[in-house]
């Protein structure tokens, strides 16, 4: 398998790709199930084949949209995550505080937030107390405790 594609993620450049794969490990293009996101070149470059949705890329959808659409609705919940995404940014800037915590701060993102997310919750939840001593001596708590 490649490492890195290695031209332009056209439909066409894709199937060709993808055909010489399955060529090389004795799979017939033609008959073989691929699986793949819904992007408009994966499946223009499918389209002529057995193409199979990713279940992984229709949850993690799903799960973005549910939480866009709960952030647009809920102002507390988007002042939450600027709020804790602006802790962490201090946190990794000012030297010596990650290495005091329990577990390493983790940035979070609204791009895939089954994941960066909630680590970057929990790994404020985890850290909290200890945080929020090391900010109060440095006259920053507010950071956190608001």
């Amino acid at each position: 398998m490649l490492a890195k594609f290695p031209k332009s993620k056209t439909s066409e450049n894709i199937e060709f790709e993808q055909d010489q794969i399955l060529t090389e490990a004795y799979c017939d293009p033609a008959n073989t199930p691929v699986t793949t996101d819904k992007g408009a070149n994966m499946v223009a470059a499918t389209a002529q084949k057995i193409r199979i949705d990713c279940g992984c890329h229709r949850i993690n959808t799903a799960i973005k949209t549910g939480w866009e659409r709960a952030m647009m609705e809920n102002e507390e919940l988007d002042q939450l995550h600027d709020d804790v995404n602006k802790a962490v940014t201090f946190a990794k800037k000012s030297s010596g505080i990650l290495s005091e915590l329990p577990i390493s701060l983790k940035k979070g993102g609204k791009i895939r937030p089954w994941r960066s997310l909630y680590s970057m919750f929990n790994s404020i939840l985890q850290s909290y107390g200890k945080l929020l001593n090391i900010l109060t001596e440095k006259n920053k708590a507010y950071i956190v405790a608001e």
